[in-house]
């Protein structure tokens, strides 16, 4: 019985031995644990409509068929809708009563055309008018003159290779006769070049008004108008502001 009671002793001491070593003993896993990192915040934002989606989705160039294109309102189409005889100047430098009778088309290039209301108290529309109309005219007379002095030299060059024949084998009377023709053609010719150049300075001198007034109608300064023409005090009626 002491045998026994010694058996279950040495039993109990060398499973306690045992326990005691296994708690000394660290535990090293096979296993790295896992480390999770922390995610940065993230910017909120709206979902996108289905529609905004699709359109998104699209192309935002279109090829524009050729020839569809609407065609600019020009000069030529102003004087059309207001008609020739309430229409001052050319299709290059111009104005016309648009239909109402209430604004005036104004251009001073066939594409450069602006609409004002009708204000027989403004300086400048009266002066853009004025000058339209003495540019149109001198060009009407420059043309008038080129013509007269086109048949002027023509007549001039025939009667002066004329002129010998009409002495040798004509008569006195037949020279003088011709003579007198080469002075008078000549004389045509000097007052057509003379008339001519007239016309051309006052063309030149309308042409730079209306270009001064078609600006100050714009709404620019008289400063900056002045200088964007060329136009001398002179050439404004001595006007100098």
């Amino acid at each position: 019985m002491r045998i026994g009671l010694l058996c279950r002793f040495l039993s109990g001491i060398i499973l306690i031995s045992i326990l005691l070593t296994a708690c000394e003993v660290n535990f090293t896993p096979d296993v790295v644990p896992l480390e999770l990192e922390t995610v940065p915040e993230q910017p909120f934002k709206e979902p996108v409509p289905e529609s905004e989606q699709d359109l998104s989705e699209l192309s935002t160039e279109e090829a524009v068929p050729e020839g569809n294109a609407e065609p600019a309102f020009d000069s030529s189409d102003a004087i059309e809708l207001c008609g020739s005889d309430l229409t001052w100047g050319n299709e290059t430098t111009g104005a016309c009563l648009a239909p109402g009778g209430n604004s005036y088309y104004i251009w001073k290039s066939p594409t450069d055309i602006y609409l004002v209301p009708v204000n027989p108290n403004d300086p400048d529309q009266l002066g853009f008018l004025q000058a339209v109309i003495g540019s149109n005219g001198a060009v009407e007379s420059m043309q008038k003159e080129a013509r007269t002095g086109g048949w002027s030299v023509a007549a001039l060059f025939i009667m002066v290779v004329g002129f010998p024949f009409a002495c040798v084998f004509g008569t006195v009377a037949g020279c003088i006769i011709d003579g007198g023709a080469i002075l008078v053609a000549g004389g045509l010719l000097y007052d057509a070049g003379r008339d001519f150049m007239e016309d051309w300075d006052n063309f030149q001198s309308h042409s730079v008004q209306a270009e001064y007034y078609f600006c100050k109608l714009q709404g620019y300064s008289d400063e900056f108008c002045r200088d964007s023409a060329g136009i001398t005090s002179e050439q404004l009626g001595g006007r100098d502001e």
